[in-house]
């Protein structure tokens, strides 16, 4: 009751309708809670792989490590194809401006269906 006064009240349902617009949008909230359990369950393991996920697995298992070839040949140190520190640098600007989206996007208050702050 309480949520669906709240989508009259803020113009997302016509008057007397608040509930079936809530009800009606539980699909689509189920469907997070879901992802947010299975994407975990992937990654341990306990929900097996299925499809292309599969296939790529498995071929990735059949190869040799290239990457420890490469550390043992320099000593230890990862290949950075001849960009030095460049590379290193520009992964580094990108996870920071990813951070800062998402952050601005968690902290500032937007309401999308309205188009306004």
């Amino acid at each position: 009751m309480f949520f669906g006064a709240l989508l009259v009240e803020n113009g997302v349902a016509a008057e007397g309708q608040g509930v079936q617009a809530y009800i009606a949008a539980i699909p689509y909230m189920f469907y997070a809670w879901a992802a947010i359990i299975a994407v975990p369950l992937v990654i341990l393991g306990v929900i097996p792989t299925i499809g292309h996920e599969r296939k790529a697995r498995s071929s990735r298992r059949d190869r040799p490590d290239r990457a420890a070839g490469r550390r043992a040949h320099r000593g230890g140190q990862p290949f950075d194809h001849g960009q030095g520190g460049r590379a290193r640098q520009q992964r580094r600007v990108h996870r920071a401006m990813v951070v800062l989206a998402v952050s601005h996007l968690v902290l500032f208050d937007y309401d999308f269906l309205r188009a306004s702050t």
